[in-house]
Order: C-alpha cells, then structure tokens, then sequence
C-alpha cells in the first residue's frame, strides 16, 4: 500500500514565483486526492519572498478559501513578516513612487505602525 501524500511542502531561502508554484502545487495536488487534509507550507527556512511571490501566494491562499479550504503557512520567520510590506511596494508600485508610499507609511521616520510585528497569527 503507498504511503499518503504529505502535507507539508518545504520553502527555502529566498522564495520567488517559481519556488511557490512548485511547493503550491504539490500542495494542492495533495488536497486534490486527499479533500480531508490541511496542506501547509513549511517556511522556516525561509529568508525572504519576492514580491510577486507574495502576491502570488495571497492569489493562491484566496482561491483555496474560497473552495472551502485552507493552506496553512508553519513557522513564517519574523524578519520575512517584517518585511513584507516593503517587498509589496516593490512589486506594485513604480520604482520613482515607491519612496514616496514609504515615506507615507512612516518607513523613514522609523514609525512601525505599517510593520506586522506580533500581531501575525501563522494558523
């Protein structure tokens, strides 16, 4: 008898869109042939996501909701929640506006209001 798909799908280093389709869609082909189980991504290892990634995964973790499912992110560092805003401007604003946005968000004024700080819940 084979051995049942695994539920969580490793993340490494600094993780662009190519890294998230792969470990997102073994993690739905995994809930595909399982509906019962709760895939997660496994991102301890994690250094970094780019900001398409980022976009990418918001993108993914909508859809999976919408379906009536979740995928679960396991252990986000918090030098990657940190700087998620920052890659987020990178990714979506124009490069001559982007200090422009920081600079409204209190990013050089050193002001964390914009930061996730603890109030992040992985689960």
């Amino acid at each position: 008898m084979p051995e049942p798909p695994s539920n969580v799908f490793v993340l490494r280093g600094r993780v662009g869109v190519p890294e998230l389709l792969h470990a997102t869609r073994e993690a739905l082909l995994a809930l595909h042939a399982d509906p019962q189980c709760q895939p997660a991504l496994d991102c301890s290892g994690v250094t970094s996501f780019t900001g398409d990634a980022l976009l990418l995964l918001a993108w993914v973790c909508q859809q999976v909701r919408e379906a009536g499912a979740s995928l679960r992110l396991l252990d986000l560092p918090q030098v990657v929640l940190e700087t998620i805003a920052d890659r987020l401007i990178e990714a979506t604003i124009p490069p001559e506006l982007q200090h422009h946005v920081k600079a409204a968000m209190g990013d050089e004024a050193g002001d964390d209001r914009w930061r996730w700080g603890d109030s992040f819940s992985n689960n």
